[in-house]
């Protein structure tokens, strides 16, 4: 095991930072207030709309299930001779 610096002396995470308080203005029950007051290491984070994450590429199209053979055949069971 490595501590976060040792982590980044092999040459992982090198350009991460440890973690840090965020400075939530009041994130506690019953107030959750969430909002990053000025000053805080959050300030900077670019809102982005969730509606265009994802893929940008053309759709794959799936194959046809029936193409696909079944993992586990099945078949009824008989109560008078599958014991």
């Amino acid at each position: 095991y490595s501590t976060f610096s040792g982590w980044q002396g092999i040459g992982e995470d090198a350009g991460s930072t440890a973690t840090q308080d965020p400075g939530f203005s009041n994130p506690a029950y019953p107030s959750d207030d969430f909002s990053l007051p000025g000053g805080s290491p959050g300030v900077g984070f670019v809102v982005f709309d969730a509606t265009q994450a994802g893929r940008v590429n053309p759709v794959i199209k799936p194959t046809d299930p029936m193409d696909i053979p079944a993992t586990f055949p099945t078949t009824t069971y008989n109560k008078a001779t599958d014991y």
